[in-house]
């Protein structure tokens, strides 16, 4: 229960006049595959089938030498047409269709050592289902983020946003970074973010014999620290980073009793902490037989 058949097709076409410059694309995409106990371990012979039709028109002004303009509109409608199990389709199936469109506009200022950019983003989701029913949501944000060297040495990060999803309170979201280069030899970063995600459709509304939905489920919310190092000389390399993330209400599937459906919820409090070290050795092996070009160790912890 793993056989598939997928078939892809685009176009684009580009456009560039003086200043200005246009793109236009379309892509689509037909995927029919056995779902192997993807959803639900409860019922392996799972079967799914999806189309997707993208198309977007991008644009771009130049200013002047160092600023621009870009904006983009966009349309996607997604099909998809799942069995729960392909012995016996008439047992449990359900359609979806997803419509998303939007627009966005964003303002870029660059020199030799400052970048910045700031944009609106408008855009509606819209789903109709045999299962979820119909639903709609409207969508504004507004963004700014810059980028900045200080000597060729110290580089900062720093951006902003401001989003506000009908139905869910306004939230807000950014992070800030600094790398420092120590010696020619080392360099040190450190960042801190904050972020969120807004439950999905399905995680709201979806039913079936194997999963429910929530309707009642809030945003999730995500606030992290990060350290690193990095060592680098001539064919050697090596870095290490530590990492803390405190979750509230992450959206999560779960169930009390063996048996019982999945339901989505609000996993009141997560944290996560680890450890990543990543070593690099290359060796000049020119001319040798069987000989390494390079040996590389990757570790990895979370708790």
């Amino acid at each position: 229960n793993t056989d598939f058949l997928v078939k892809t097709a685009n176009t684009s076409i580009e456009y560039t006049k003086n200043a200005s410059s246009f793109k236009f694309f379309y892509g689509y995409l037909q995927k029919d595959f056995g779902a192997a106990s993807f959803y639900s371990t409860l019922f392996p012979n799972e079967e799914e089938h999806t189309k997707t039709n993208f198309v977007y028109l991008k644009g771009k002004q130049i200013l002047t030498d160092n600023m621009h303009i870009e904006s983009n509109i966009y349309y996607r409608e997604h099909y998809d047409n799942f069995i729960l199990d392909r012995t016996r389709p008439s047992f449990y199936e359900n359609f979806h269709t997803t419509y998303v469109k939007g627009a966005d506009i964003y303002f870029f200022k660059d020199n030799e050592s400052f970048i910045w950019n700031a944009g609106i983003n408008i855009d509606r989701s819209k789903i109709k289902s045999s299962t979820l029913g119909e639903h709609k949501r409207d969508h504004y944000s507004l963004s700014t983020e810059s980028h900045w060297n200080k000597n060729d040495n110290i580089f900062f990060q720093i951006n902003a946003r401001w989003d506000s999803f009908e139905g869910f309170s306004d939230a807000f979201a950014g992070s800030f970074g600094i790398s420092s280069l120590l010696s020619k030899n080392c360099r040190f970063r450190a960042g801190v973010e904050s972020s969120f995600r807004i439950p999905s459709f399905t995680e709201l509304y979806y039913r079936s014999p194997a999963n429910t939905g929530n309707e009642n489920l809030d945003k999730e919310k995500n606030n992290g620290i990060e350290l690193g190092a990095e060592y680098f000389r001539k064919n050697f390399n090596s870095s290490i980073n530590i990492f803390y993330r405190k979750g509230e209400d992450i959206i999560d599937w779960v169930k009390n009793e063996e048996g019982a459906p999945w339901r989505s919820e609000n996993i009141k409090e997560i944290d996560f902490r680890g450890v990543e070290l990543k070593i690099k050795k290359k060796f000049h092996s020119s001319g040798k037989v069987f000989y390494p070009d390079n040996v590389k160790f990757y570790y990895s912890y979370l708790e």
